[in-house]
């Protein structure tokens, strides 16, 4: 059984450089799969170390403590991996990171993942993988409830590309606030179910426009204009929550 019985690595390409050595004798079968280096696992500085700067391949099962590829599921004991909490939105659901998404396969890849890691699927598996199905299922959950609404999608794409939209940052003009004031005002003393649906429809054509002028400037790279238009989306999209609670409350247009 190789093992190294020397100075503990202090650098990344030391790391890596006995990982490789391992799994050139794994692979010729000169040691059991199984085996792994003690210095891997159990000098825990160090185990953190090689998770944190190695390649994926490096990662540790940790239940067998073998190499685990980086597999979601242990390729040896089948076991499910931590969340990597690396991870985007996009990269959660395994999607191109694109403004643009096709909603209905959003869904089927949203009901997927959770047909695998939905907690009920670990009910008779130990506290340690109920613990983690469920930090991979509440991320799917995150992620899919994100990335379906195109303005809370437009948001998270803004915090990825570091210009996320805080209150009062964004100047916006000062006639396009008084126009909302006056919308929110309307609203407000709307009694009529017909005033009401005047408001949403002018309300959600405003919301298309903006949203596929967003889907331009995103795929244009463009963060600074799209930044712009989301945040003036806000301001709609906040409208059209005000008149889903009328309709809530007044049972129409269910």
């Amino acid at each position: 059984m190789f093992k190294y019985f020397g100075r503990l690595p202090r650098r990344v390409h030391q790391v890596q450089s006995y990982i490789s050595t391992f799994e050139k004798y794994s692979k010729h079968k000169l040691i059991n799969n199984n085996a792994t280096p003690h210095w891997l696992y159990e000098y825990v500085p160090l185990k953190s170390f090689v998770m944190k700067y190695s390649n994926t391949n490096s990662k540790i099962c940790w239940k067998c403590k073998s190499l685990s590829q980086g597999k979601v599921f242990c390729p040896n004991c089948n076991i499910l991996q931590p969340l990597d909490t690396s991870l985007n939105y996009f990269e959660i659901l395994g999607i191109e990171k694109s403004f643009q998404l096709n909603k209905s396969q959003l869904i089927k890849i949203y009901r997927n993942l959770q047909s695998i890691f939905h907690p009920d699927k670990f009910s008779i598996k130990s506290e340690e993988e109920q613990a983690i199905a469920l930090d991979h299922s509440s991320a799917i959950n995150k992620a899919y409830n994100t990335l379906n609404n195109p303005v809370t999608r437009a948001e998270y794409m803004l915090v990825e590309a570091g210009e996320p939209i805080t209150e009062g940052e964004t100047s916006l003009e000062h006639e396009f606030l008084m126009d909302i004031m006056e919308i929110n005002e309307k609203l407000a003393d709307a009694d009529d179910k017909e005033v009401v649906k005047e408001i949403s429809d002018k309300n959600n054509a405003i919301m298309e426009g903006l949203i596929r002028k967003a889907e331009k400037y995103f795929a244009d790279e463009d963060i600074k204009e799209a930044k712009k238009i989301v945040a003036k989306l806000k301001y709609y999209n906040n409208i059209y929550e005000k008149v889903k609670e009328y309709e809530t409350k007044h049972g129409i247009y269910q």
